[in-house]
């Protein structure tokens, strides 16, 4: 959830421990497990009296990788969105995704549209790309933007939220084609506006930081719902169907579904079934909490226990080499996840304190039927030109979100991948930007 905030107390994007049975002792707990209590996710906002091409920036020295890249398995590389161009806000909620001809990237208030390579670059405003669906009195915040396989096309999706937040919406844009051009004109794209707002405990609620995933005959949008107060009341599934992806259609409204449990990170269930569905799975804290959704149909939460391997009460910070200004690391929410139909395995990505002795926070990987993971040594491949200290100078700074990797539609063996880094000052401010790069291995 993107706002612009004053005097505000509220502690965006922590998880807090508290238990949901507790705070709502009416609740019937039996459909899934509750652990974390999230609050509104919200990057924050400075204005820049500045053009975009105002920002000073300072090449790194090292591991700055380009299109003709001398680090490994990096095929190409290009800087993406930048703090600048995002609208000032930070950090950055990252968006990524790769088609036959083009690159679609969006950060904040701001999307872009690159070759494959990342030449011929066209950014503008998500409330301009957004323009004809978007309504008064409101703002938009954590994009998506996705590409659908079966259709060929790319779907663009954004959280509309009411400036006093007792509504949102989820804003839709499917392009009309697999993009062939990096163009952005309103003329090849869909676009379409469905209601986030629902009664959940007897309370109007908000949607926040919207999941969104496709299969090829659904669309699913799994958000967190807040009340006007920034409450948490539980999360939703809402399923469409894929109506937009037809020239002068609409997507019609399935079904939604309520859980306990925050943030169901979607994995598609590629290639098994008529519709394929979708498998969504939250991190419930040293356990799983799992479902299937396939044309409007939910299975029963499973918990699957992953034994003690978080030790953490997601606190987790980072220190910056040369400076006491340290970076939010803490984050309960699974960041990404994969199903492998053939070997049916689910793959799950999540941060956490791997020994109680250690504080060091790990970002750690698990298999279902996995008992030994094979890793590989990290790459470094873009590295900070300087310590990162956001405009209000907090001694531990938030950092992007959403960092991502998304499947080269064009070799089964690449992958393009999107994340922050310092990139130098903009004002007087320390800057962000993003670096997308492609990967093969």
């Amino acid at each position: 959830m993107k706002k612009q905030l004053q005097d505000s107390n509220l502690d965006f994007g922590s998880n807090d421990r508290s238990s949901f049975q507790d705070l709502f002792p009416d609740y019937n707990s039996h459909i899934d497990t509750f652990n974390f209590f999230p609050t509104p996710d919200s990057p924050e906002q400075v204005s820049l009296q500045v053009h975009p091409a105002a920002t000073t920036l300072v090449s790194s020295t090292t591991h700055l990788v380009t299109s003709s890249s001398t680090v490994t398995d990096v095929d190409s590389s290009w800087n993406g969105i930048t703090f600048a161009q995002s609208g000032g806000y930070y950090p950055p909620d990252n968006a990524l995704a790769a088609g036959a001809n083009v690159v679609i990237t969006a950060e904040n208030d701001a999307i872009q549209i690159t070759t494959l390579q990342g030449t011929s670059p066209q950014t503008e405003s998500l409330n301009t790309f957004f323009g004809s669906v978007m309504l008064s009195g409101y703002f938009l915040s954590d994009p998506r933007v996705l590409y659908d396989a079966a259709h060929h096309q790319f779907v663009v999706a954004v959280d509309e939220v009411s400036n006093n937040l007792n509504a949102s919406y989820i804003l839709l844009a499917v392009s009309k084609s697999d993009l062939t051009t990096t163009s952005l004109s309103s003329a090849n794209w869909q676009f379409e506006s469905a209601s986030t707002t629902y009664n959940l405990n007897g309370t109007t609620t908000w949607a926040d930081q919207p999941l969104v995933a496709v299969d090829g005959h659904n669309i699913y949008v799994s958000t967190n719902q807040f009340s006007a107060s920034s409450s948490y009341q539980g999360s939703v599934l809402s399923v469409f169907d894929d109506g937009l992806f037809t020239a002068g259609s609409t997507s019609n409204f399935i079904n939604k579904t309520t859980y306990a449990s925050p943030s169901y990170q979607t994995a598609a269930n590629v290639g098994s079934g008529p519709y394929f569905g979708e498998y969504l799975v939250a991190d419930t804290h040293n356990s799983l909490s799992i479902f299937k959704s396939a044309d409007g149909l939910n299975t029963a939460p499973l918990t699957v226990s992953l034994g003690n391997i978080d030790y953490g009460n997601s606190n987790y910070s980072a220190s910056q080499y040369g400076t006491n200004f340290r970076l939010d690391a803490g984050d309960g929410r699974i960041t990404g996840a994969a199903y492998d139909s053939v070997n049916q395995k689910l793959y799950v990505v999540f941060e956490g304190q791997p020994g109680s002795s250690n504080a060091t926070p790990s970002v750690d990987w698990s298999a279902t039927a996995t008992t030994t993971p094979d890793f590989v040594a990290p790459i470094d491949y873009r590295d900070s030109v300087a310590a990162y200290i956001d405009p209000a100078h907090d001694v531990v700074g938030r950092w992007g979100d959403y960092s991502t990797a998304t499947a080269d539609p064009a070799h089964p063996n690449g992958f393009y991948i999107s994340n922050e880094f310092d990139n130098g000052k903009v004002s007087h401010y320390s800057s962000w930007g993003t670096s997308v790069d492609h990967i093969l291995v």
